[in-house]
């Protein structure tokens, strides 16, 4: 695989999370949230979340992880803990930090809530790549 091509598959995956998470929040219909002083949509600013901390846990994964654990059985299961904790934790940061008590605050959503749906876009993400997007590169 060209380093090309590598790049392209490092910002796919954390793209189609990203818009997975976009997705689940534009269905549960958010409100908006005050971002930097604009109003903005709640699925726009998670979407964009969601592909920030979804890259957050690939990097974690590739120049992390290989230090923790040698033996690449356990690094597979760590990953697979690891990543969608990552992905909710970095969820929970970024809303808290765009939009001062959108999480955390008395009208705020909740942390568990919001750790969830990081994680669980993080999982179906990580489907929705292995099924559609992987067998469709590797038939090319």
């Amino acid at each position: 695989m060209s380093e090309m091509e590598s790049m392209v598959n490092h910002a796919l995956k954390p793209a189609v999370n990203g818009a997975v998470t976009a997705v689940v929040m534009r269905q549960v219909g958010g409100k908006n949230l005050r971002v930097f002083g604009q109003s903005v949509p709640s699925w726009y600013v998670t979407g964009s979340v969601g592909a920030a901390s979804s890259l957050l846990g690939d990097l974690a994964h590739s120049w992390i992880l290989p230090h923790l654990s040698p033996n690449d059985k356990f690094a597979q299961f760590e990953s697979s803990l690891l990543s969608p904790a990552i992905a909710g934790a970095a969820q929970v940061a970024a809303l808290e930090w765009l939009s001062p008590g959108s999480v955390m605050g008395d009208t705020g959503v909740g942390t568990v809530k919001v750790m969830a749906l990081g994680a669980g876009a993080e999982i179906a993400g990580q489907y929705v790549y292995e099924q559609s997007l992987v067998p469709l590169e590797e038939s090319f």
